[in-house]
């Protein structure tokens, strides 16, 4: 039977991780099927406490770092650990704040991978902040242009600096341009029946939820570019993907819930602080794909 692992990377947000796990131990129907929770060395021992409460899940399996390794190299620990030691033919990377609810969603991910022989697969993320959909993704529909890349590099330069310089006092309204800026944001309700209710091909995908399929786990000892700590690491994805043929798809019918910034909200309850964040770790992400664009 094929094996399939969620892979989910966990900070400070126990409550969060706990309701995402339970989401699918409750709903997901699969017999195969194994939770991997990475702890990014969670300053409050909220990974052991996790530790703990799993123990006797033999189908769990909590792995605790002992540094915070950012986004992308705190999911490739979970996804290394699913593809060696687990032996898992798919990796279902999920935020901690993602709450799954169809009974099929493992099912519908083995039909449209066999339908479609895709490399990376993404649901519809609905938030449930507003009911707006993440995917697909409008701004970036077809990813970034090299040209692009590097106006937004301009951009995250100048506000970085007046936002350390406090010339923005409202941050709050400067959180919101930023994630419009990277492509942080829901489709609208005009384009919804667009976009949002057909299967796509080929176009880039919200990292909230990444499912990786037996093709990508075969070319790849990592999940993402391993070079980023947070922010942009879908457009690097979708970029290594487009260079080398390698199809995304998205599916509409699969599903998935998804609250948002939990563990970021947790570290930074200024809108200053959490400016600074977004600008600083998006601007070395940008870098890193313009460099990789650069190389060819």
């Amino acid at each position: 039977m094929i094996n399939v692992c969620f892979v989910i990377l966990h900070y400070l947000a126990l409550n969060d991780t706990i309701e995402c796990v339970e989401s699918i131990l409750n709903n997901v129907n699969y017999n195969n099927y194994s939770i991997v929770i990475v702890d990014n060395n969670s300053p409050d021992s909220s990974g052991k406490h996790l530790k703990e409460i799993y123990l006797d899940n033999n189908d769990i399996e909590v792995i605790l770092s002992n540094e915070n390794l950012g986004f992308a190299k705190g999911n490739n620990l979970g996804f290394i650990y699913a593809k060696e030691r687990l032996n898992s033919d798919f990796v279902i990377l999920i935020n901690n704040d993602t709450i799954i609810e169809q009974s099929n969603f493992i099912d519908l991910v083995i039909e449209t991978f066999n339908r479609t022989h895709y490399y990376v697969l993404g649901p519809d993320i609905v938030s449930t902040k507003d009911k707006c959909h993440q995917n697909p993704n409008l701004i970036r529909l077809n990813g970034l242009q090299k040209k692009e890349v590097k106006s937004l590099i301009r951009q995250i330069d100048f506000l970085y600096i007046k936002t350390y310089l406090k010339y923005i006092t409202h941050s709050q309204k400067l959180i919101t341009a930023l994630k419009n800026m990277l492509g942080i944001y829901c489709t609208t309700i005009v384009n919804q029946n667009k976009y949002i209710n057909k299967e796509l091909e080929n176009i880039q995908l919200h990292g909230a939820c990444i499912i990786l399929s037996p093709l990508y786990l075969e070319g790849f000892d990592y999940a993402f570019f391993p070079e980023t700590y947070m922010y942009m690491e879908e457009d690097i994805l979708y970029y290594i993907c487009k260079k080398n043929n390698f199809k995304t798809v998205y599916n509409p019918s699969i599903k998935i819930l998804h609250k948002e910034d939990s563990s970021t909200n947790l570290i930074m309850n200024s809108p200053i602080k959490k400016s600074l964040f977004i600008l600083k770790h998006s601007r070395h992400s940008a870098r890193i794909l313009y460099n990789i664009m650069n190389k060819g």
